[in-house]
């Protein structure tokens, strides 16, 4: 006799459900059934579609599992559909990854945790979508933003959006990698900084070693 726990069925969601999910019409979400057939159809569906779907099968498996996500996390979706979309993680290591198939994940990261996050997207006329996020997770019941690809949110401390802005602010975590400050435990402050100079397009003042040190002695006595 097996008396191992067979694990439960899968769930799965009709047309109709997953339509309702994702806001869309049945017969849109039909057309949208591959990538390829989606950016034939609309590429603007096809990422709704592509990163709210990140989600739902991200929760379901989870609820299946039920371990070890007994923890509060915020979960982040990565994916990379070749000339299409490209969603990933610049800097810091989630607590947990959940590999939903070649191209598409959920990372999870707990609390107080610090990363950059990259999301780029472009459709069949050439027009490209720069957006990158340096965002702190918090616990439940506190203020939270709400960002995109980000459930169910976190607090913002650095956002810009185009090409030549994003590349900016990469470029200040390279500066940072390269004097020796691991970016997951810089200042927010400074990111705050970083973010506001590049909005207003003025010179970026350096991060320096003092106000590493200062930030890291308040960490290790405040909350």
């Amino acid at each position: 006799m097996n008396d191992q726990k067979q694990p439960p069925p899968e769930t799965f969601l009709t047309t109709k459900e997953a339509a309702k999910f994702l806001k869309l019409k049945p017969n849109t979400l039909e057309k949208c059934a591959s990538p390829a057939a989606a950016r034939r159809f609309s590429t603007m569906v096809a990422a709704c579609a592509t990163t709210s779907t990140i989600c739902m099968l991200g929760r379901m498996t989870i609820a299946r599992n039920r371990h070890p996500m007994s923890e509060y996390f915020i979960n982040v979706e990565i994916a990379f559909f070749p000339e299409f979309l490209n969603n990933w993680l610049r800097f810091d290591a989630p607590a947990a990854q959940l590999k939903l198939d070649r191209r598409r994940s959920i990372a999870f990261f707990r609390r107080a945790q610090v990363f950059g996050y990259v999301r780029w997207q472009a459709n069949e006329y050439g027009r490209q979508t720069w957006r990158f996020f340096i965002v702190r997770t918090r616990g439940p019941h506190t203020q939270l933003s709400c960002i995109a690809g980000i459930q169910p949110g976190a607090e913002l401390l650095l956002s810009t959006a185009g090409r030549t802005k994003v590349k900016r602010a990469l470029q200040q975590i390279e500066t940072l990698e390269t004097n020796g400050f691991p970016p997951a435990d810089v200042s927010p402050n400074h990111y705050r900084h970083v973010h506001n100079r590049i909005a207003t397009r003025q010179a970026i003042r350096p991060y320096t070693a003092e106000q590493h040190i200062a930030y890291l002695t308040a960490r290790t006595v405040l909350p």
